[in-house]
């Protein structure tokens, strides 16, 4: 069975290190960007791929991850907020501190809905 692919965006090295390694060990295929642009280019182009969007709910002070996450949500598509601060609607994970457990079972939660 082919691993669920689960798109990443987070402007921090660091967060994407950390979020990387524990995708990976739970058997989910990350795809990883340190950029809204280029991980909505990339998610436009390969959607029906991607199992679920895992977005920084305050990155790029521009294009906020927690609006990319509504719109989301709102055309059906599984999406997770990792973030300090919920997303009203969305499913959401507090970043600070992160408890990979909580965060892997929003994810496995998100998934089988």
């Amino acid at each position: 069975m082919a691993k669920q692919k689960i798109l990443y965006v987070e402007d921090r090295e660091q967060w994407l290190s950390i979020i990387e390694r524990i995708l990976k060990n739970a058997g989910y295929e990350p795809v990883l960007f340190n950029a809204m642009m280029q991980a909505k280019a990339h998610y436009a182009r390969h959607q029906n791929e991607i199992a679920l969007v895992l977005c920084d709910g305050s990155i790029d002070a521009s294009d906020d991850g927690r609006n990319w996450a509504k719109e989301l949500q709102a055309a059906g598509k599984k999406t997770v907020v990792l973030s300090t601060d919920p997303a009203k609607g969305v499913p959401f994970v507090t970043k600070s501190p992160l408890n990979k457990d909580e965060l892997l079972s929003t994810i496995a939660r998100v998934l089988n809905a």
